[in-house]
């Protein structure tokens, strides 16, 4: 299963009891390097709960994401209904129940930390619907039960998430864990392969197709379901979603794709960050800028609008229509030197009221100033946005979360930020903010215009990361030419229009 992710182009972690991998695992990592991808191995006792957040936390800090889980946590005993004991059957649910709970609470909290509508899979068996006649196991059998009515609960909790959970049910497999019980009763094996139509056991490389679907966007419309891949005389498997989720449109597979192309890319011209040149000169022959690793490779799901003036100042915004809609919306503009057509548009087309902050003038551009109808609607401050608050600077410096507070609002619709090469401070300390809190950025949309002027590759891809490991997803993207024209110099100014698909807003809820 694990394979099959790596094949499709995943970065895996293997989480297992034992306290470093076997062989037969170090040859499948070395076979996954060849395809590119990674197979990393983390020694872990899934009935540890704490234990088993942390080291999915600590992946989701190196990998800034969690996308996909597969909770496979299983062992088998047997023993007759009448005498089980105690301890032996708590052991079965130990591990069959607790640890796949565990470990798919822990990769639900990082899909929501990062915005991720991941994908949770988790490994029952056909025991959990159907009685394995002719063997005592009682215990395996009850837990692969609780195990499909874990992922019908869980799928309808996380699906305002916009998270899947669904479980495969595999029939009889060739396993090592259940080679032990053929070598006692070589018996078995005729007996388990007559019960298929195939007449034979299946493989566990069998199972990577349906992995691979339930973890990719082909199942997106499928969540609280069960797969059996078990003979057709015992029952049939089903693809009924117990809560369908809506706005398939936010799946995350163009940022997974993004990011993988973007590293493949470093690999190419660095091949590390440090290496890489923003602006390559053309004696270098190398045929990219800066933003040719940044993409905006996400679709608003609604419109696109243009706001503001065609050139220098206009901004393209997502759902307007649903904007318009609403009875009150709030837009913060970070950056508003003399000209405020972006602002003006939006007072004209919505009922939004405008809070701009700039210590560098008085007042808002002549596009608000000369329309008493829209200055009733603004609120103008001579403040520097910073990443720290200093109240008593000059100016004064105040950090979004406390201009929010001041202001009483818990969200804002629109965040403009144009506050020439600060972006990479303020948003940086806003996202570290609202991460260690494990809040989601308070905002529905940011327009920004990136300053990218002395700004080292590797810092600029960490900070950018940052913003989509906060569900940031840019969905438009121009660059600014105007300082080319004027000085014949790099494009080092562009524009970004982002949606934030981490928070539950209009644009990303039906």
């Amino acid at each position: 299963m694990a394979l099959a992710l790596c094949e499709a182009g995943a970065t895996v972690y293997a989480l297992d009891l034992p306290p470093s991998p076997g062989e037969d695992f170090l040859a499948t990592a070395e076979y996954v390097k060849k395809l590119g991808s990674t197979l990393n191995y983390v020694s872990a006792d899934v009935t540890d709960q704490k234990g088993v957040w942390e080291k999915v936390a600590a992946i989701g800090d190196a990998e800034k994401r969690v996308d996909v889980c597969i909770a496979a946590a299983g062992i088998l005993g047997g023993a007759d209904c009448l005498e089980y004991k105690a301890e032996d059957f708590q052991r079965i649910m130990d591990v069959n129940v607790n640890g796949v709970l565990y470990a798919a609470q822990a990769a639900g909290q990082q899909m929501t930390r990062f915005g991720i509508p991941g994908s949770i899979i988790l490994i029952a068996s056909m025991s959990g619907s159907i009685t394995n006649r002719d063997h005592a196991w009682v215990a395996y059998n009850t837990s692969k039960s609780a195990v499909l009515q874990m992922a019908r609960s869980m799928a309808c909790e996380l699906g305002k998430h916009k998270i899947r959970v669904n479980s495969l049910s595999p029939g009889h497999i060739y396993t090592k864990m259940t080679a032990a019980f053929i070598d006692t009763r070589p018996e078995l094996a005729d007996k388990w392969a007559s019960m298929n139509p195939l007449g034979r056991l299946g493989r566990p490389d069998e199972l990577r197709g349906v992995i691979a679907w339930l973890a990719s966007d082909a199942s997106t419309f499928c969540t609280g379901s069960e797969h059996g891949c078990w003979p057709v005389m015992h029952n049939a498997s089903t693809c009924v979603p117990v809560t369908p989720i809506a706005g398939t449109k936010h799946t995350g597979s163009p940022a997974r794709n993004v990011l993988q192309d973007r590293h493949a890319f470093i690999r190419k011209v660095g091949p590390t960050p440090d290496k890489v040149v923003p602006y390559p000169d053309e004696s270098s022959y190398k045929t990219y800028t800066l933003w040719d690793f940044f993409p905006a490779s996400f679709n608003c799901p609604y419109e696109t609008s243009r706001l503001g003036v065609m050139g220098d100042g206009g901004k393209w915004v997502c759902g307007l229509s649903r904007l318009i809609k609403k009875p009150s919306c709030v837009v913060y503009s970070a950056g508003i030197n003399v000209e405020s057509s972006f602002e003006a548009d939006i007072l004209r087309r919505t009922k939004c009221e405008v809070f701009g902050f700039d210590f560098s003038v008085d007042k808002f551009g002549p596009e608000i100033e000369n329309f008493a109808s829209l200055r009733a609607r603004t609120h103008f401050y001579k403040y520097a946005i910073s990443g720290k608050d200093d109240h008593h600077a000059n100016p004064p410096a105040w950090t979004l979360q406390s201009l929010m507070e001041k202001h009483g609002h818990t969200f804002i619709d629109i965040l403009k930020v144009d506050i020439e090469s600060a972006e990479f401070e303020v948003l940086g300390e806003t996202v570290r903010y609202y991460k260690e809190r494990n809040i989601p950025l308070p905002f529905g949309q940011l327009q920004l215009e990136i300053h990218s002027e002395n700004v080292p590759f590797e810092k600029f891809l960490k900070w950018w990361e940052d913003l989509e490991a906060a569900g940031l997803r840019p969905f438009h993207t121009e660059t600014n030419l105007i300082v080319v024209s004027w000085y014949r110099t790099k494009p080092t100014y562009s524009e970004y229009s982002f949606l934030n698909i981490g928070a539950s807003h209009d644009i990303v809820r039906d």
